[in-house]
């Protein structure tokens, strides 16, 4: 439960869509169907999964959803979670070069996403097999947190502050002199 409830916390399909519309697309329909495109799938996820994590007991999700579950659909629910898992990492590798590059490593995309893949692949065994799993999960959302708090604050207060005007070629300026 704690890895599908984490989806609509990582990488959503609704936002990542709304890139590289047309440009005669309307901003507003751009605005719009971005909002929807994030919201619907992450009320339609938590309302299935508020019911389903106060069935079992959270203590340990792994072993009291198999009592929960009829035998038959376990193998069935594993398949499409670990189907569900990488189908929504693809979409994360797709972003991770254009993130990494916004920060300033110098990497090429194809690279990043190779790079993404073989951390996710280490990772993987040590949070699920080492690691306390919902504790880990804990750690990453208190971490979240920490980071983009301070920056969302930050972003929140420069748009009224700058009434949303924004040099784009001063932007992309990395010098120490840049005005952002």
């Amino acid at each position: 439960m704690a890895a599908i409830a984490s989806v609509p916390l990582s990488f959503n399909n609704g936002v990542g869509s709304a890139r590289c519309p047309p440009p005669t697309t309307s901003p507003a329909k751009v605005a719009g169907w971005t909002v929807l495109g994030g919201f619907l799938p992450s009320v339609v996820v938590t309302a299935l999964g508020t019911p389903a994590a106060t069935a079992i007991d959270m203590t340990d999700p792994q072993t009291a959803l198999e009592g929960t579950l009829p035998g038959w659909f376990t193998p069935l629910f594993l398949l499409a979670l670990g189907v569900g898992t990488v189908a929504i990492n693809a979409m994360t590798s797709y972003s991770s070069g254009p993130a990494l590059q916004s920060v300033g490593v110098k990497i090429d995309r194809s690279i990043s996403v190779v790079v993404h893949g073989v951390l996710a692949v280490a990772l993987t065994p040590y949070a699920l097999l080492v690691s306390d799993f919902l504790e880990t999960v804990g750690n990453v959302l208190r971490l979240t947190v920490v980071l983009l708090g301070p920056g969302t604050t930050i972003y929140a207060t420069g748009i009224p502050l700058r009434r949303n005007r924004y040099d784009g070629l001063a932007l992309t300026d990395e010098t120490p002199d840049s005005t952002y």
